[in-house]
């Protein structure tokens, strides 16, 4: 499959193993056979927007893209005035990160756009560096010719205030998409009529030994950074934000105290709730700055 797909119930199935040979595999998570079959064991559940969690937020899933499959479902925190709008890299198809969206539009009073981008093996990068991309010019379309279906949401958007946001793998795509975005030959044609304010980065998983953009040489706007003082991949973060420092852009770290990486959305932890609480806080302090 392209990506997670619009309709839950494809998602729980299951075929027989009919494929040979096992040749990797990352046990629950996905299994490549030798045949060039690929299978997600559906161990996260995967629900409709209509699934209420929250009641002062709207969601709908729209269609961003029917050739690759891209589409996202919107968050719509029912306050009054108009709201900063977050392009976040999440599966919110997935139970657990519905859930945490729809409560994170509602704490940080925004909307959010949850890219369902297509996941590797399947779709090599930079296949969900395209989709980031693409999901953005897509909001840049709709503010500018927006049809009325798009209005719930659209009338609703401040469209000075846009950020890019992920967490982990998705950390990673929101990163390179605002890359892509300032690195570009005229970067405010780019995002016009939409203002890119900053990037919210959630344990960002950055790996690989090619050589990156020079970062001082980048036009990055404000970055958040989220670390998880548990987390296997703290040092790497640490590490990227004392390059981006260098390098002289303004960075905002926060470490979360007692987790480890993705607590916001392992509800049997602890001092999950407490920290997703503090994380809204930071995020909509950083949105709202």
């Amino acid at each position: 499959m392209a990506a997670i797909s619009f309709d839950p119930r494809i998602n729980r199935q299951m075929s027989k193993n009919s494929h040979g040979v096992i040749i990797e595999e990352i046990e629950g998570l996905v299994r490549v056979y030798k045949d060039g079959h690929i299978e997600r064991p559906p161990i996260i559940p995967s629900v409709p927007c209509n699934v209420a969690t929250v009641n002062d937020v709207t969601a709908k899933d729209v269609v961003i893209d029917k050739f690759t499959n891209l589409w996202a479902r919107i968050y719509v925190s029912n306050r009054s005035g108009t709201l900063p709008l977050l392009a976040i890299l999440w599966l919110s198809c997935l139970d657990c990160y519905h859930e945490f969206l729809a409560n994170l539009a509602s704490k940080a009073s925004c909307i959010i756009v949850s890219i369902n981008y297509r996941l590797a093996p399947e779709n090599r990068l930079p296949a969900a560096y395209d989709d980031g991309v693409n999901t953005f010019t897509w909001v840049k379309q709709q503010a500018l010719n927006g049809p009325p279906e798009h209005q719930w949401w659209l009338s609703r958007c401040n469209l000075s205030s846009i950020f890019l946001a992920g967490d982990s793998a998705g950390a990673n795509i929101a990163y390179n998409v605002a890359t892509r975005l300032v690195s570009s030959y005229n970067p405010e044609s780019m995002t016009k009529p939409l203002c890119f304010k900053g990037i919210i980065l959630i344990q960002p998983f950055f790996g690989g030994e090619a050589r990156t953009f020079k970062l001082r040489d980048l036009r990055l706007p404000p970055v958040m950074v989220g670390i998880s003082e548990l987390d296997v991949l703290k040092d790497r973060n640490s590490e990227f934000c004392s390059a981006l420092t260098r390098a002289g852009k303004r960075v905002e770290t926060v470490t979360y105290k007692g987790v480890g990486h993705a607590f916001q959305i392992l509800h049997n932890y602890h001092l999950s709730h407490t920290r997703v609480q503090e994380m809204a806080s930071h995020i909509r302090a950083f949105i709202n700055q």
